[in-house]
């Protein structure tokens, strides 16, 4: 289990979801990157996102760690170990008496036979690799984009070339790892841009080319037990991107931008319910929490970087009108 400067990933995360704070909308973080976001569960309301220190890594180099924050508490660097790229971050939302997260992990030196980038679980107060994983080297594959729901893992894993990224699955501990379909190949590497887990219901938005200089994005849905995939919607409008997703009980939540101006769906696959929201202006990720969303801008045309910090906000769950699957895909 790493530690860094005293502090076990086990005892940062339990003091982590005992903090509380108000719920009025508020800037609970500012990060030098846009970075995934990931809420723990529970009644405290916590927040994770990769946060940058220039000089602590084992030999004085920089390192990404945990930027943790919740409710009235102040923000601090949380020890996850180092990492030469910002952590990709999935909390649990059933793991409500023992915090339990997946997150993704690079080696701050890159050597030959050497694991890339890899997913690693904590739970239980254990940080644990996910198996078959650690053997990979750089060349191969790297890890990343996990999702974690009641124990099970899904991430996606990017080769080099123009090989599309592999969708994997892990259904328990003791079950072995599973491939799941994809989206289209196109182009140049095409793969998914976030992940989001629920029981046997993997989510996830696909990017790829379907010729050069040309960008699509489509949000589908696999059934894990009936292995069938759904196509919700598929952008055809280069200029335009989708954020996410993420589930919010049992409905899928995700976020449609074109330039600055961006807007939330919500969509329930069990009765095809479909509602809206206007969304953060900006906004380039989001965490859907039990009575908290958290949401990070970066505007067009700019960058995160330390010397132009970008915000983190807290602000409560936005008040979705009724809508169509039509107008859903139509934007």
């Amino acid at each position: 289990m790493p530690v860094v400067k005293g502090v076990s990933i086990a005892t940062s995360l339990m003091a982590l979801v005992v903090l509380s704070g108000s719920a009025s909308a508020q800037t609970v973080a500012r990060v030098p990157l846009a970075s995934p976001l990931a809420v723990m569960p529970g009644a405290a309301r916590a927040v994770l996102v990769t946060g940058f220190n220039p000089s602590a890594g084992p030999n004085g180099e920089p390192f990404f760690g945990f930027l943790a924050r919740s409710g009235g508490g102040a923000a601090r660097i949380e020890a996850l170990g180092f990492s030469s790229r910002p952590f990709d971050v999935s909390a649990d939302p059933t793991s409500v008496a023992d915090p339990s997260v997946a997150f993704s992990r690079c080696p701050v030196q890159v050597v030959r036979d050497q694991p890339g980038c890899s997913i690693f679980t904590v739970r239980a107060g254990r940080e644990q690799p996910v198996p078959a994983l650690v053997t990979q080297t750089p060349e191969l594959a790297e890890d990343r984009l996990p999702a974690i729901y009641g124990g099970a893992v899904a991430f996606a894993r990017f080769g080099v070339g123009t090989a599309p990224a592999v969708l994997m699955h892990r259904p328990t501990e003791t079950r072995p790892l599973g491939r799941v379909p994809g989206g289209p190949a196109g182009v140049g590497q095409a793969g998914p841009t976030g992940l989001a887990l629920r029981g046997p219901r993997l989510a996830y938005v696909w990017r790829w080319n379907p010729r050069p200089r040309a960008v699509r994005f489509s949000l589908r849905i696999h059934d894990l037990r009936r292995h069938r995939t759904r196509t919700l919607v598929t952008l055809e409008d280069s200029s335009h991107s989708l954020l996410g997703p993420a589930w919010d009980g049992s409905s899928l939540v995700f976020a449609r931008r074109a330039g600055d101006a961006v807007r939330w769906w919500r969509y329930a696959p069990s009765s095809g319910r479909v509602s809206t929201a206007r969304a953060p202006r900006a906004m380039s990720s989001f965490a859907v929490g039990r009575s908290s969303w958290y949401t990070l801008s970066v505007p067009r045309g700019t960058t995160c970087s330390t010397q132009r910090l970008c915000s983190v906000t807290e602000r409560r769950a936005p008040r979705f009108q009724r809508s169509s699957l039509a107008e859903m895909r139509a934007g």
